[in-house]
């Protein structure tokens, strides 16, 4: 069985796994791109083994190291690795080369998802639409193959942290909304922060938006239903009750930028309603400190990526946002685990 050697999201982004042959796999995330090594067993070896080792993947462009690291996602759904990372890119990487025996197989692997990557054409996409670029403009929009916003908005904030680093500490959000260019193409454009600098990456989203509301979604609703189940969440009042309030406020734009329906938002909103039934006619102080909220596995998920593409207006939300994406976030992680 593999072992995780190391690992660190503070000082640098990487991770090293020893694998089931003995062999040592060095990953390297950062904002010069991706690099993986392998080295076997030793002194030297583990003391140089990161600047001599041979390398068995590196990627400078960060886009397409992002593009990988949503294939590799794609190709290994299955979470093995025993802790969760921050960083989706680490993440992805990892836990590919968690499955991988040798590091032969490591270096076949990323390469055939990196050539995927790299050449494999969107299915759904207009056969005169620009090829997938840098972000830089609508021309250079990067493609995001998703079946759904719940597997799409992901991945556009892999790649943003692929590009800039941590979301909310070295980038954050000032504006996205959703662009058509006249093409059969529906774009999304973000305009960030990052490093004092403003910064406008372009998203082609045409496949996952077109996606919700039709067939392809109706199939994976099925799906999702056999397995879905009630969770019950003890949140904080105050939170639960912002919780409720953001979601109230959702407008048309972004409700179709998340693929929700107005059905989606009611039934959220219903729950929450539904949890703080009891206390009606109550002052705000007579509400017990924490109540739980009881929802679908489901919903709760699409609320925990709906959290992840809020932008605080002030430090104080910013701290109220933070809170309820650990406690659904954990929550769900830990039903999903099997706990």
């Amino acid at each position: 069985m593999p072992k995780l050697v190391h690992h660190s999201e503070k000082v640098g982004c990487g991770a090293t796994i020893e694998l089931d042959s003995g062999e040592t796999c060095m990953i390297s995330v950062a904002q010069a791109g991706v690099l993986v090594r392998s080295y076997k067993k030793g002194v030297v070896a583990a003391l140089f083994g990161s600047f001599i080792g041979p390398k068995l993947y590196e990627e400078k462009d960060v886009y397409k190291a992002a593009t990988t690291a949503m294939g590799l996602d794609n190709l290994y759904p299955d979470y093995r690795v025993p802790i969760r990372f921050k960083n989706p890119v680490l993440g992805a990487f990892a836990n590919a080369v968690w499955q991988c025996s040798t590091a032969a197989d490591v270096s076949v692997t990323l390469h055939a998802v990196k050539q995927k990557a790299d050449g494999g054409a969107p299915s759904e996409r207009n056969a005169g639409a620009p090829p997938s670029g840098d972000g830089s403009s609508p021309d250079a929009a990067i493609i995001i193959e998703a079946r759904h916003s719940l597997e799409g908005i992901p991945k556009e904030y892999a790649a943003l942290e692929a590009r800039f680093g941590r979301k909310d500490v070295d980038w954050k959000v000032v504006e996205r909304f959703l662009i058509e260019p006249g093409d059969g193409r529906v774009l999304e454009k973000f305009i960030v922060s990052a490093r004092g600098r403003r910064e406008v990456i372009h998203f082609d989203i045409s496949g996952f938006v077109r996606a919700n509301g039709t067939e392809e979604q109706m199939r994976l609703d099925r799906v999702i239903e056999k397995h879905d189940r009630s969770l019950k969440i003890l949140l904080p009042k105050d939170r639960a009750m912002f919780l409720m309030e953001i979601i109230l406020k959702l407008s048309e734009e972004q409700l179709k930028q998340l693929g929700w329906s107005h059905e989606v938002k009611n039934g959220l909103v219903n729950c929450l309603a539904d949890a703080i039934k009891p206390f009606l006619g109550k002052g705000y102080k007579d509400i017990p400190p924490s109540y739980e909220v009881e929802m679908m596995l489901s919903q709760w998920s699409a609320t925990h990526v709906f959290l992840r593409m809020c932008e605080p207006r002030d430090i104080e939300q910013e701290e109220e946002l933070e809170d309820l994406k650990a406690f659904i976030g954990g929550a769900v992680e830990k039903v999903k685990r099997g706990s």
